[in-house]
């Protein structure tokens, strides 16, 4: 039985989310699909981070097994032809039969929109948050700094973690502006659920009143949780942009 990697791109606005949920629209099952109508029902397609209802993809990683000996392209280009028009299988990889997808990800890297335009852009709504006017640029570089590090992020739990371990390393938190959209990449070796969004709330919060770093640093040393950090950006301003991985794989073009 061969097995691929595969990744993909998707617009998250019309999908429940990755995960299979029955009587909803998710991506793990229009990838079960389209394995379906090319004569693989049993794709058991395994991605590499669970996006939640809304959230965008421009490289997602998954992991599927197949029964015919499909060439990386021809399985690419199979899936395509019946695969929706927002979701996108870019290029496939052949693994071996032991590759675990969760244990070969070194970090992951998402993006988060903002719209600061005076008025809101009605072509930026699907995938730009428009938060609370009154944000501070530097306040947002102030609270990026503290984030930045391994921290247990206990304190920015939200219901449906289902794991004990919450001490995350990230990477880098860099803000930049492109015109009226203020864009934070976020890069980190894992994330809590829904840890990105939290992210992206709590540093709004803090661009709004810089007395809420104190209270953010607070609960990073393991006080008590504060409003600060439970702040939470809705899900259509998130991206996952790009999967690093331990081992390289041999993608197809």
């Amino acid at each position: 039985m061969p097995h691929f990697a595969l990744r993909l791109a998707y617009d998250g606005s019309d999908f429940a989310g990755w995960w299979r949920q029955p009587g909803l629209r998710c991506v793990a099952s229009d990838i079960d699909q389209a394995g379906t109508a090319i004569g693989e029902p049993d794709l058991q397609c395994t991605g590499i981070a669970r996006t939640d209802r809304g959230v965008h993809a421009r490289e997602q990683i998954a992991r599927v097994s197949c029964q015919r000996p499909w060439t990386t392209e021809h399985l690419c280009r199979a899936l395509n032809h019946h695969l929706a028009t927002d979701c996108r299988c870019l290029s496939a990889a052949r693994v071996t039969d032991d590759w675990d997808i969760r244990a070969s990800c070194r970090s992951k890297t998402y993006t988060y929109a903002c719209d600061c335009s005076p008025w809101g852009d009605p072509f930026a709504r699907r995938w730009a948050w428009r938060p609370p006017t009154g944000g501070d640029w530097q306040g947002l570089q102030n609270a990026a700094k503290i984030l930045v590090g391994k921290h247990d992020f206990r304190c920015f739990i939200r219901r449906g973690e289902y794991r004990h371990d919450t001490v995350c390393t990230l990477q880098d938190i860099t803000w930049t502006r492109e015109g009226n959209i203020w864009r934070c990449g976020i890069q980190g070796d894992r994330f809590i659920y829904r840890l990105a969004r939290s992210l992206v709330g709590c540093m709004w919060s803090a661009a709004r009143d810089p007395t809420q770093l104190a209270h953010i640093n607070e609960a990073l040393e393991g006080g008590a949780p504060h409003p600060a950090t439970m702040q939470q950006a809705p899900a259509h301003g998130l991206c996952l942009e790009k999967v690093e991985l331990h081992q390289p794989l041999q993608w197809s073009a």
